[in-house]
């Protein structure tokens, strides 16, 4: 199935930043996957100015994911903190902070979220935190070997705990169990996202444009691009619904 989605609200002119995660606060929307609903929102230009409908002002938004409960997870690199708002924009809390220690981010990119936890990725490590923002632990560190990240961009969580990490600078998909040891790896030329599907499939969105679903552990199923209709262009984040419809930005 290929769609398109308008990427601005009628009358209203959205600049887009450079990097985003999820579906998808930096490029104009905001799709709440457990319901048919797109929500159009205007980021602000980095001076807190929001459209009709948004979060509180941030310092700048990269990644966006949203919990079983409809709960908004907004991570806003400019400040290095993690904020969770109601479906309709309210401020419920926010966490974090810069910096390199425990609960701290430094380069906060984006999250993802199951049963409760919250997983993120900053400063080429993940961390994990429960919904109330408490730390749990932490793992990663910069380099090229195994269980180490460089410049990873994407994070996706399978309901077994499994969590997979599209570890950019290696170009790499890398697995690690819930309490962060690595379990393996697969080859991807620069993956900007990844998401799982409801069956367990992995999608990943290369920087080159080029959408590829694999098996949990690296088996490819199937790729493409956007074709005339669906052309892409720097694509930066990607998405998977109940029904194993893919968005891209």
């Amino acid at each position: 199935m290929c769609l398109s989605i308008p990427l601005r609200p009628a009358g209203r002119h959205c600049p887009v930043p450079s990097g985003i995660a999820g579906v998808i606060l930096s490029t104009i929307l905001a799709i709440t996957l457990l319901t048919p609903a797109v929500h159009a929102i205007c980021p602000p230009d980095y001076n807190g100015q929001w459209g009709a409908f948004g979060m509180p002002p941030t310092g700048g938004p990269y990644g966006i994911t949203v919990d079983a409960f409809g709960a908004v997870y907004t991570s806003d690199t400019g400040r290095d903190l993690l904020g969770v708002h109601t479906p309709d924009g309210t401020l419920i809390t926010e966490w974090g902070g810069h910096g390199t220690a425990d609960g701290q981010f430094d380069g906060l990119i984006t999250a993802s979220v199951l049963d409760g936890f919250i997983y993120t990725i900053d400063n080429d490590r993940v961390q994990k935190f429960t919904d109330r923002g408490v730390w749990l632990l932490s793992f990663g560190t910069t380099g090229s070997g195994w269980g180490q990240l460089n410049d990873p961009r994407g994070i996706a969580v399978a309901s077994d705990g499994t969590i997979l990490v599209a570890d950019s600078g290696n170009d790499r998909i890398q697995s690690f169990s819930t309490t962060g040891v690595f379990q393996g790896s697969w080859p991807v030329n620069q993956p900007y996202d990844i998401d799982i599907s409801a069956t367990g499939d992995a999608y990943v969105l290369g920087h080159d444009g080029v959408v590829y679903r694999y098996t949990r552990w690296g088996g490819l199923l199937a790729s493409w691009t956007g074709g005339s209709f669906g052309a892409m262009s720097m694509p930066k984040g990607l998405d998977v619904d109940a029904g194993g419809n893919v968005y891209v930005a």
